[in-house]
């Protein structure tokens, strides 16, 4: 099966008014192009993107004999060409996800007429759209955390039993098994919405933290996320006549007078949560608060391929300290030479060294940077205390230096409150602040000089 990208000009096409009304269209056929190939349809400004995927249905046809003429600006181009085929619409894609300037650094040429999809232009055009399904896949979530939302925050996660004290199994908990990374979940805490989270791995069976209270049983579900927490939150019962109107018909969070139903996790859905989001923007102060929650409901932080390279790092760093005890760590920071960039997920990224992350959580003792004194857990798997490491200069701009930043002096140990609140949070500068002082001398020694001033325009 052979992939093409033709080329439309809307001044001369309403393609996209076409594609809103019928799923099929004739196209002139000037190409080798065979029945059963995919056609992507380039638009040309002002969209300069790829819009449509379609599949030929036909080919050879001797004239045009779909009625789109309504659509047909000018046809002169079109008309008496001798050849067309027909094409058949299997996608549409929106918000710049296959713009040319993304196109054009993976093997896109000048957008002239038909050419074939090379294979490495093929596989960024595969990551890009299965972004957009795990977008359009996320689930939506509503959890009330009167009981527990200082310990899960703290530790950045949920956690609920799987079953009662009386070796039932309750609704409420079993809903934990149904999330999976990326979807979204919305936090209240006594009827506020103090947070809004993306779950940053699968479910999965874990003991009950021992900062929670032992009125549960120990064996439960567990989910990690990444928690915004919201300045200014929004009380729920002020909006109750919305919410009771949009949230789902099964396991929903209210019930049927407005009252939060007694429980921990129950099912959102999209309508609600932008409904929740929006109203929340509304009452922030500061554009970066109300830009940090909007990137939340598009799912930007944790689709950015420089996020998933940091969470799989976190997430695969217990395979490291398993086998390599904790020790003295004898580190001289020097200049290293970086590694050589390779094509992620349509990006150009830089490879991160689990043994080197593994090194700089050794050096703190797995203690928080920040405040050794914040409360933390021990590890299932190598019996150290949970810390999480961090690249103080991140790995996203490697490209603007020519020494490595994977490397000790560029990593620091945090507790998951710290690291996420250096992401999420309204005074991240202070907590890099404190960091860049720590590591100043290091960064320099190690070929990587910066100054707070630049550092803090990178986050």
């Amino acid at each position: 099966m052979g992939k093409w990208v033709i080329i439309c000009n809307p001044n001369e096409y309403d393609v996209v008014g076409t594609f809103n009304v019928l799923e099929n269209i004739n196209w002139k056929q000037s190409t080798d192009i065979q029945k059963g190939d995919l056609v992507y349809i380039y638009v040309t400004k002002p969209y300069g993107e790829i819009k449509f995927e379609t599949k030929v249905i036909e080919v050879n046809l001797k004239e045009a004999v779909i009625d789109d003429s309504k659509y047909v600006i000018d046809g002169s181009n079109f008309e008496n060409y001798g050849r067309y085929m027909e094409l058949q619409l299997l996608k549409k894609f929106d918000d710049g996800l296959l713009s040319y300037d993304s196109l054009k650094r993976f093997g896109l040429k000048a957008v002239q007429g038909p050419s074939r999809v090379s294979a490495e232009l093929e596989e960024f055009i595969l990551e890009r759209t299965s972004q957009l399904k795990q977008i359009n896949d996320r689930r939506y979530f509503f959890v009330f955390q009167n009981k527990s939302y200082d310990e899960e925050y703290s530790g950045g996660y949920l956690w609920a039993p799987q079953l009662g004290e009386n070796g039932k199994r309750n609704s409420h908990w079993d809903e934990m098994k149904n999330v999976k990374k990326g979807d979204l979940i919305i936090h209240s805490f006594f009827k506020k919405i103090v947070a809004i989270s993306v779950a940053k791995r699968d479910v999965f069976e874990s003991e009950r933290p021992l900062e929670l209270p032992d009125q549960w049983n120990n064996k439960g579900w567990r989910v990690d996320t990444e928690y915004f927490t919201i300045k200014n939150p929004i009380i729920t019962s002020d909006h109750m006549n919305e919410l009771m109107k949009l949230q789902p018909t099964k396991n929903a969070p209210f019930n049927r007078i407005g009252r939060g139903n007694t429980g921990y996790l129950f099912s959102s859905n999209k309508e609600m949560s932008e409904y929740i989001i929006n109203e929340t923007v509304a009452v922030q102060k500061t554009d970066n608060e109300k830009k940090a929650l909007l990137d939340l409901l598009k799912n930007k932080e944790n689709k950015t391929i420089e996020s998933k390279l940091d969470n799989e790092l976190i997430d695969e760093i217990d395979e490291v300290l398993s086998s390599l005890p904790t020790q003295e760590v004898n580190y001289k920071p020097e200049p290293k030479k970086r590694s050589e960039a390779i094509i992620n997920g349509g990006n150009k990224t830089y490879p991160r060294d689990k043994k080197i992350a593994a090194n700089a959580l050794n050096r703190a003792k797995h203690n928080c940077e920040i405040e050794e004194t914040h409360p933390s857990f021990i590890r299932r798997s190598s019996k150290t205390k949970y810390a999480e490491p961090h690249h103080i200069i991140p790995m996203a701009n490697q490209g603007s230096f020519d020494n490595s930043l994977d490397v000790e002096a560029n990593i620091i140990s945090l507790c998951s409150n710290c690291h996420n609140q250096i992401h999420y949070g309204n005074e991240a500068a202070e907590l890099i602040e404190t960091l860049y002082k720590k590591r100043r001398e290091e960064l320099a020694q190690a070929g990587i000089p910066i100054c707070l001033e630049e550092l803090l325009k990178l986050y």
